[in-house]
């Protein structure tokens, strides 16, 4: 007759290490999203390429900014690698050129919907309390 012996703690072990590999994989794939908006936040795109999408928002618009301070870090992550949303926090303030702070965001926490096209992820849908 065949044995069976289940141990609840070894499955539980590789359950808990194929779950940590998909997840750090998931978020290493949106790394692109990540660098994406920080450049956006920058003004280092060009308005044109930004202004239809969603992360517009976060464009400078004010002519006067001469530095911005940003850091950007993602909450969590979730998606199937074609769609999924990446939630952030982020901090930003913007500065004209005697130090003056002319806008700002601290501790924002923004809910974004990605969608992978043409092997790209595109940030498709913000969600953030004003």
């Amino acid at each position: 007759m065949l044995k069976f012996s289940f141990n609840f703690k070894k499955v539980f072990l590789i359950v808990l290490i194929v779950f940590i590999a998909l997840y750090t994989i998931m978020v290493l794939n949106t790394n692109s999203v990540i660098r994406y908006a920080k450049s956006v936040f920058l003004g280092e795109i060009s308005l044109e390429e930004v202004v239809d999408t969603p992360l517009y928002r976060y464009y400078p618009k004010d002519l006067e900014i001469a530095t911005t301070d940003l850091s950007i870090n993602r909450i969590f992550v979730a998606h199937n690698f074609k769609e999924g949303y990446i939630w952030v926090k982020y901090d930003e303030e913007r500065m004209d050129s005697s130090g003056n702070i002319l806008s700002g965001s601290w501790d924002a926490v923004s809910r974004w919907k990605i969608h992978k096209e043409n092997g790209e992820w595109k940030v498709i849908e913000i969600k953030e309390a004003p």
